[in-house]
């Protein structure tokens, strides 16, 4: 079945405004060619939707105004200047219309695409939640099974943090893990990705980096995490599980649960340390 909607977010916006404008000739040459028994002025509606979908309000307010000047003027041609006032004030009251439905239309699309964001990002740490995060793991893995390279997957919790938040309060706690997450967006780099899996617990993945560059990107992160911890007087240390595919797994779930399982492995051994591990 034709999906219209998938459909219309795959094309670009050049070819969206190119082929809404050409399309908005063609119906304005049906119009004219059909003459006076039939009039298409609700079809000039489908290219400005299209339109502004693709780009904005503005852009669809213009379109709106080239789209009822064409019908105007393909209304005169069919009918003649004694009817110019009826016509005029016809192409104004659609005019107003369309742009209500353009400035709707432009509006609904803000509130998806804030309804989209949201469904994808943490609410508390702005970063990738844990759906976002498996969606986009597995889009490098195919990526890595195709062209070759390491993936790593770093887990990690903050160790006493329960004891943080019984002593200071559950806002004192919820800083603590947007600070996590300010300096995981400060030291990564613009390619990995760092995700909140829930409640104290996060995990990044680090693309491109063999067992070596994975392990240093690691103990950088670490220093980083606990010297922002000290610096808020705040007894947090972090116990990470660190795992390498030099070929990534089918199933991302798996390759998350062996750097969970590295973690724990890393708390019974003493916490506050990197467990690594590399899987061939």
């Amino acid at each position: 079945m034709f999906d219209a909607a998938r459909y219309s977010e795959q094309i670009s916006v050049r070819a969206a405004v190119a082929g809404g404008i050409a399309l908005l000739g063609l119906i304005a040459t049906g119009d004219f060619l059909i003459g006076k028994e039939l009039s298409l002025a609700p079809l000039y509606l489908v290219p400005v939707m299209l339109i502004t979908w693709k780009t904005s309000a503005t852009m669809g307010v213009a379109v709106s105004m080239f789209a009822y000047g064409l019908w105007a003027t393909v209304t005169l041609a069919e009918f003649g200047t004694a009817v110019v006032a009826y016509v005029l004030w016809e192409a104004a009251i659609r005019l107003a219309t369309i742009i209500l439905f353009v400035v709707l239309l432009s509006n609904l699309k803000a509130s998806l695409a804030r309804v989209s964001l949201l469904a994808r990002k943490d609410s508390l740490t702005d970063l990738a939640n844990r759906g976002s995060f498996y969606e986009l793991v597995n889009q490098e893995t195919l990526r890595c099974k195709r062209y070759g390279g390491a993936l790593s997957i770093v887990f990690f919790d903050l160790d006493k943090f329960k004891d943080l938040n019984d002593r200071s309060g559950h806002d004192v706690g919820d800083e603590a893990l947007r600070v996590v997450a300010q300096t995981l967006r400060a030291q990564l780099r613009s390619t990995d990705l760092p995700a909140r899996l829930g409640g104290d617990e996060f995990a990044v993945m680090l693309p491109g980096l063999d067992a070596r560059g994975a392990g240093q990107a690691t103990q950088m992160l670490q220093s980083r995490l606990l010297s922002a911890m000290e610096h808020r007087g705040w007894p947090i240390t972090f116990s990470i599980g660190l795992a390498t595919f030099t070929t990534a797994l089918d199933s991302v779930d798996e390759m998350v649960k062996r750097a969970d399982m590295l973690m724990y492995k890393m708390k019974r051994e003493g916490k506050g340390g990197i467990s690594e591990q590399v899987f061939a």
